[in-house]
């Protein structure tokens, strides 16, 4: 985890080092030096658990549930809790529990998760990114020093049998208060009253949370500077206006917004900004001068030092460094001179911009449109939101009983709906994001030494500026941005999509990306409707669209299917509505099955170019493949299998020889050497997944291949690969790269200028951790 984010971090860490040595200020020197010091020290003696207390054999469990963390998303309930072992041993574990009917889930959507239960389950490990520059669900739960799941097979209420520790008591009073918003306020209202007001986001439903995250205004959504700042303005004015003195009033805000923090989770934003308002209001009772900096660094400082490794976090990265930002350019005097449009305008742009290695390392992409989309959306959320849902809470919690509310919340509902509408709207009318990919470290520096000189451009107050200071800025930016996309770095990659096929070969210099086949999830049954989860996972949503766009992949040239198995074609619909496709290439069989013939509208509306296509000397697909198999008429023996119709692509990528084969079984492979008795390769995509019907032991012989791939799903239902194959493979002598055993495999490939050369290496996702 460390390693992952080392260039990032270096680069910041030589940036504040030489910003402050600029300073030329002894007493700022010193006591940063100090701190520092003290930071790293309190880091590395800081007791942080590596290892967790559990066994793995143990089935019995005593747990207290955290209650804001329960959440119910069709039939799987979720939540956090401290297991409590019988020697008093205390460790959190996630725990997952699938609900047996509607009933069930009924009872515990009306009366809540009891605190304190025995559960009677299983422990697992999380699960770790298996494909690259992916989310690993293990190291963010390590973070938390959360070292299991635990997947229940039975809840059975208990008394209670350990007193609760703080934590877990503030918890309880925010589930309480929760349940009061729910009960008195409830609807749109309720739901974002408590998204806005006390950071708790489990009733916004995905659908609205992806529209606010594609158009990058998701941090409307959070509490910020912009949300306390508001609270305090508002809290001063009424206590002022009831004849407190400011030194009163003061001291009422000092105390009370801790209180506040608790009820609202002091989760990252909500901490900082707290803190930071904290050392603000301490700085005017103590009659000491205020800078708005060294309250951010001191609140930095502590956070660090509560939970440095808090630091990888997005939201802890965005936070403090947009904070930073703002506070710094509200000092210059060229920002306070301009008119407040024109201000908002500037503040805006600047903070995209220093946003923009965040979001690239951690998103692969950003927002456009969020610059105008603030100057629109700020205003009625600070304005019109906020200050609606106060007075609504105000009166229904404060003064419950005494005023009839419902008008007030009908109001806000509408509003909110109207809100929600208008986002969906502005999303729906296309893309607004810009894709990077995940930046090398060349491009990381790049943009951000790039975003250093506009600053410092912007800095000088002379009238004769020096221009090309801003020009370089802003081509260092581009050239960042654009490095991942147009990398000189060629790639083959096998992603890891469990049970089924997906691989992207992008060449180098950013002249073509390709995908055979998409993969996709085969359901067995229907779900009842009340067990349908919002969001349902997907491969395409899920795995394959942002796997491709980390890569720096923002349009597929050609998807190109091999059959219509849904193992191989299941995800299409998603990848193409997220990435633009110019072209997608199958024989005339698998663009005329039902499950591809359902997409023919979809394929129209996004102008994507449907080519049917059969072996010929001229057809080719992808980067220079020519197309071997299936021909125009399959033998009678075939034509009823989907398998041996895959289409089989052969040619040269970097410096090797490919061979990819879809699903094609024994007949389909006889064919295949039948016609082609010269046929060899390097690397062979060994078919159907390492299924016994396929790669025979002839076809093994003839294509000689040094290097096999085989895409399979771990423990999956068919037994792939199978055994026999597997003894096979090694046999000849034939490396065998897995996508259950090795997660995502890379071939990577870079053609050397001027000469003949190319290096290469091949590495999978598990073995370069």
């Amino acid at each position: 985890m460390l390693e992952e984010f080392s260039p990032l971090t270096i680069l910041i860490m030589i940036f504040i080092f030489f910003r402050i040595l600029a300073t030329k200020n002894k007493k700022i020197i010193k006591v940063s030096l100090l701190m520092g010091i003290l930071l790293l020290t309190m880091t590395l003696i800081r007791p942080h658990k590596s290892e967790s207390i559990l066994m793995e054999n143990q089935k019995t469990f005593n747990i207290i549930v955290k209650s804001t963390t329960v959440e119910i998303d069709g039939q799987i309930l979720r939540f956090k809790g401290l297991l409590v072992s019988e020697k008093d041993d205390k460790e959190e574990v996630i725990v997952s529990y699938k609900l047996a009917s509607e009933e069930e889930k009924n009872v515990f959507e009306e009366k809540g998760v009891p605190s304190f239960l025995k559960i009677e389950g299983r422990l697992t490990r999380p699960n770790e990114s298996v494909n690259f520059h992916q989310f690993s669900y293990k190291d963010y739960l390590l973070k938390d020093e959360i070292f299991y799941k635990l997947t229940a097979e039975k809840l059975e209420k208990q008394k209670a049998f350990k007193e609760l520790s703080i934590s877990y008591k503030t918890d309880r009073l925010r589930s309480v208060l929760f349940n009061q918003i729910d009960k008195g306020i409830g609807g749109m209202t309720g739901t974002y009253l408590k998204a806005l007001l006390f950071a708790d986001k489990r009733d916004l439903s995905d659908l609205n949370l992806e529209n606010y995250r594609a158009l990058g205004i998701i941090h409307l959504l959070s509490i910020s500077g912009l949300h306390i700042q508001f609270l305090i303005v508002m809290v001063e004015k009424s206590l002022l206006r009831v004849g407190l003195t400011k030194e009163i009033t003061n001291r009422i805000l000092f105390f009370t917004l801790p209180v506040y923090g608790i009820l609202a989770g002091f989760k990252v934003s909500v901490f900082r900004a707290i803190i930071q308002s904290m050392f603000s209001i301490g700085s005017r009772l103590f009659k000491r001068k205020k800078v708005s900096l060294d309250n951010w660094s001191f609140t930095l400082f502590i956070a660090l030092l509560i939970n440095p490794y808090q630091i990888y976090s997005v939201g802890f990265q965005l936070s403090y460094l947009l904070s930073s930002v703002m506070i710094i350019l509200s000092k210059q005097k060229w920002i306070r001179n301009l008119p407040r449009f024109k201000m908002g305008i500037c503040l805006n742009i600047l903070i995209s911009l220093v946003s923009i290695p965040v979001l690239s390392y951690h998103f692969y992409e950003f927002s456009w449109v969020v610059v105008l989309l603030n100057i629109i959306f700020i205003p009625v959320f600070s304005i019109v939101l906020l200050p609606l849902l106060t007075s609504i809470f105000i009166i229904a919690i404060l003064l419950y009983g005494l005023f009839n509310i419902r008008i007030s919340v009908t109001f806000a509902d509408t509003f909110i709906i109207l809100l929600e509408n208008l986002v969906e709207k502005i999303n729906s009318l296309g893309s607004f994001t810009f894709v990077t990919g995940r930046l090398s470290t060349i491009g990381m520096s790049l943009v951000c030494f790039g975003i250093v000189l506009v600053f410092l451009y912007l800095d000088i107050q002379s009238n004769r500026k020096p221009f090309s200071m801003l020009l370089i800025g802003i081509v260092l930016i581009f050239t960042g941005i654009m490095s991942e996309r147009h990398s000189p770095i060629g790639k083959v990659v096998m992603l890891d999509i469990g049970q089924g096929d997906a691989f992207l070969i992008k060449e180098p210099w950013g002249k073509g990306n390709y995908l055979i086949d998409t993969g996709g999830l085969s359901r067995w049954k229907e779900t009842e409707e009340w067990a349908e989860p919002e969001s349902p996972y997907s491969i395409g949503k899920d795995v394959v669209v942002p796997s491709i766009k980390a890569l720096g992949v923002k349009k597929l040239d050609q998807i190109i299917l091999t059959h219509a198995d849904t193992d191989h074609v299941g995800a299409l619909e998603e990848i193409v509505k997220e990435i633009k496709t110019k072209e997608i290439i199958a024989t005339p069989e698998t663009f005329l099955d039902p499950s591809l013939k359902t997409l023919w509208p979809l394929f129209v509306s996004q102008h994507v170019e449907l080519s049917p296509i059969h072996y010929s000397k001229s057809n080719k697909a992808g980067p220079n493949l020519h197309i071997l198999y299936p021909f125009s008429s399959p033998g009678p023996e075939l034509k009823d299998s989907k398998n041996n119709q895959s289409l089989v692509l052969f040619g040269k990528i970097g410096n090797k020889k490919w061979l990819f084969t879809g699903d094609l079984e024994a007949a389909g492979e006889d064919i295949l050497l039948k016609h082609y008795p010269k046929l060899n390769t390097d690397i062979l995509k060994v078919g159907h997944h390492g299924s016994k019907s396929s790669t025979q032991d002839t076809f093994l012989e003839q294509l000689a291949p040094s290097i096999g791939w085989i895409s399979s799903g771990e423990n999956n239902l068919y037994g792939h690969p199978n055994q026999e194959v597997i003894e096979r493979l090694k046999e000849k002598n034939v490396k065998t790269y897995r996508t259950d055993q090795s997660g995502a495999v890379l071939y990577q490939y870079t053609p050397i200028p001027f000469t003949n050369n190319i290096v290469e290496d091949m590495i999978s996702k598990k073995e370069n951790k």
